[in-house]
């Protein structure tokens, strides 16, 4: 059996894992750390994760393994704790920011702060509600739509100061 006093540090998603793998034979644990390590020619081929775990057929054995509940829980839950977190998600994206602006790159810059506002709630998808009423669907003149359009210039410059800029002309 795999070695169960060790106990995992901080008890969330690699303690799960950890824990999961004190089910198991020291083989099938050698197994899914192989199967679950990135970066080695064992990463998700169970032929060779059987070999590095040291079975005498790895071809037959690895899909053998594989198809045991308790190791499948064991693989499920390493899974669960290599997904990424959403705060290293946002970090590494604010990072790829910093090193496209650096590198002149505008494009791969403005995408990667599009995704930083969308997290932050800049950016949000509106629901009209009441879309039942015919009202709410009817196309609207040209006419309805430019008195839109000059009530929120209206509303724009009544928020603004004096010395604002809006739509590129002086106030």
């Amino acid at each position: 059996m795999a070695d169960v006093t060790k106990e995992p540090a901080d008890g969330g998603k690699d303690g799960a894992a950890m824990l999961a793998l004190t089910a198991l034979t020291d083989k099938e644990a050698a197994f899914v750390q192989a199967f679950m390590r990135p970066g080695t020619p064992a990463f998700g081929n169970k032929t060779e994760a059987a070999r590095a775990a040291g079975y005498r057929s790895p071809r037959d054995s690895g899909w053998k393994t594989a198809q045991r509940p308790r190791v499948r829980e064991a693989i499920a839950a390493f899974a669960e704790a290599q997904r990424p977190t959403l705060d290293a998600c946002m970090l590494a994206i604010e990072h790829l920011r910093l090193e496209a602006e650096a590198a002149g790159d505008l494009s791969t810059a403005l995408r990667a702060a599009e995704l930083l506002a969308k997290r932050a709630g800049a950016f949000t998808e509106r629901l009209i509600l009441g879309a039942e009423d015919p009202e709410v669907l009817r196309e609207y003149s040209e006419t309805e739509r430019e008195e839109a359009r000059a009530l929120a210039r209206l509303r724009l410059l009544e928020s603004t100061d004096s010395k604002g800029d809006v739509d590129g002309e002086r106030t």
